[in-house]
Order: C-alpha cells, then structure tokens, then sequence
C-alpha cells in the first residue's frame, strides 16, 4: 500500500511539472509570432504594419518570416494578430529602407524554400495576398523587441516551497542564447520535473535578462544548495524524473548546459 500511495504523489508531483497554466503557455491570445533575426546590442526597431489576405494556416506566419528572413535584409521578427485583413506588424532596422514595392512582392511569392533540419530545403506553396500598409511607423528598444517575442516559461515547486520556502532564499541566473529555440522551449518541463525532485530548488522562470540575453533564473535555499551544487545537478548524465505509472525513472537530459550561471544580486532578481 505504501509503495502504491509513494507511485502516486510522485505521479501528482511530475504531471504538476507538465501542467501548464494560462500564464505559461505561449499562443492564449490571437496573435502569432515569428523571429527573423535577433538585432545586434543597441539596436532601434523600427515598425511598421502591413495588411495581408489568405493567410488562414497557423504556419503561415512562419513562412512570411521565413521569406523575409532569406532576403538577409534588416528585419528581425513580426507579428501576426487575427482580423480581417490580417495586421502583420514587422519589426525591422531603423535604418532599413520601408520598400512597398519589395514586400509586396515577397508577400505575394507563390514558393517558399523552406530549410528543413539537417540541411537541404522543401517546397512550400504558397498563395498570400498583400493589401496594403499603415502610414503609422513605432519605435522600440532591443530589449522590448525581445521581450515582445520570447515566451516565458515559470513553474513553482510547490512541495519543495513548502519545505525550504522563506529559507536563505537565492537566485541563481544562467543565461543560455538558445532559449527562445522551440527544441529547447519544448523540453522546459521535463527540466522544471527533474528540478522539482531534487531538495531546495524553489521555483524556475526564463526571461530577458539586464543584460538583454535569453536566461533561465532558479530560485533555491541556500539551506540545501549553492552554486557548485547547482551546476552538478544541471549537469548530471542523467535526470531522475517520473513516468506516467508513477514511477522513478532516469533519462537523458532534454537541455544541456555548458556555461555556468552564478546567484545574482537580490535586486537584480525583481
């Protein structure tokens, strides 16, 4: 009996890990994004808006970035939010040229090369219809852009909370330039599952950080951990986690770490 019950509070603990709350997951709104580029330090973005028609798939978005993000020219991401026409908010360099003509024509290709994974490229056909543009133009910063198109991720351990909650709490920063990759974004709950069973990690959020990078933060106690410590665990061969019969597994790590992250400044942490 006992060793039933241990199956299912693991079970609770692991689908707590996978449960994603309204404010975690990316897509609640009507508005769809796509990163062309990431702007270099210091950059002003510039934005304009655009009109579209015959843009009803949830990846055709990401074949308009796409098109545009094979033209190697200074845009770096857009957004496209549901009305009818559809508004599609590009985000470019300040000192690249608002060309009418040009982005009708890429708007309006009938074929996309789409690279695929591992090289090579496949066909993609496309029917898009540009209806034309705002004569309003936005500002923004490199850091607002960033933070405009990165989904953030935060999950509470809430067992390990009410155990060393309020304890010497810390957190530890870790910036990682892959986080806004869906093949890592994908994989943040098995990571917040292996942290969760492990004693004095609190909670764990991704976000742009002071020093406008990608970066995981993971609150702890200092009771339990510290930085030497933390990095063993984020790099262990393999992570102890859950299966769906509640019982303790091990697998290989979903995320890999190769740059250690260090406890910041409480203020910086706010």
């Amino acid at each position: 009996m006992m060793k039933n019950l241990f199956k299912i509070i693991a079970l609770f603990s692991l689908l707590s890990a996978f449960y994603v709350s309204r404010a975690e997951m990316p897509g609640t709104d009507n508005v769809s994004k796509f990163k062309i580029a990431t702007p270099p330090a210091g950059a002003t973005i510039k934005v304009i808006t655009i009109h579209t028609e015959n843009m009803y798939d949830r990846m055709d978005p990401n074949y308009l970035g796409m098109q545009l993000r094979l033209t190697n020219k200074g845009y770096y991401g857009l957004e496209a939010e549901s009305s009818h026409p559809l508004i599609v908010r590009l985000y470019m360099n300040v000192n690249e040229p608002i060309d009418e003509k040009f982005l009708k024509a890429i708007v309006e290709q009938k074929e996309l090369q789409m690279p695929v994974h591992g090289g090579g490229s496949k066909l993609i056909q496309v029917n898009f219809q540009y209806v034309g543009m705002e004569k309003q133009i936005d500002t923004l910063t490199r850091k607002d852009f960033l933070v405009r198109q990165f989904e953030t991720y935060s999950k509470k351990f809430n067992k390990n909370t009410e155990k060393w909650g309020g304890k010497n709490e810390a957190v530890y920063e870790l910036e990682y330039p892959a986080l806004d990759k869906p093949l890592v974004s994908r994989n943040l709950p098995y990571l917040a599952s292996y942290l969760s069973l492990t004693e004095g990690f609190l909670c764990i959020e991704t976000l742009i950080n002071d020093n406008e990078e990608y970066a995981f933060r993971i609150k702890y106690s200092k009771e339990v951990l510290g930085d030497d410590k933390i990095w063993e665990v984020l790099t262990q061969k393999q992570w102890t986690t859950v299966n769906r019969e509640g019982e303790i597994i091990r697998i290989d790590p979903k995320i890999s770490f190769t740059k250690k992250g260090a406890t910041i400044n409480p203020r910086s942490a706010k």
